[in-house]
């Protein structure tokens, strides 16, 4: 996950990502053009713990019905 965290409200060492920051996206590739696909809804969480970084801890979580895969740009007019 890319993007501008800000300090949570709870814990000084916990940050929540910025949505108009931040995206969470991956790239796909095999026999046909790349296509970008990204995710608009999540929500999460970086935590850190400056004595003990065995207690750090990331929490993801995203409404995959948010999904956009650019379809129609990346399947090209020919095979519309």
């Amino acid at each position: 996950m890319a993007g501008v965290f800000l300090p949570a409200a709870s814990a000084a060492d916990c940050w929540t990502p910025v949505p108009e920051n931040s995206k969470i996206a991956f790239n796909v590739t095999q026999a046909a053009p790349l296509c970008r696909v990204t995710f608009a809804k999540y929500t999460g969480s970086v935590c850190i713990d400056r004595a003990d970084a065995g207690k750090d801890h990331m929490r993801v979580e995203v409404d995959t019905a948010s999904v956009d895969t650019n379809y129609q740009s990346w399947i090209g007019p020919a095979r519309q």
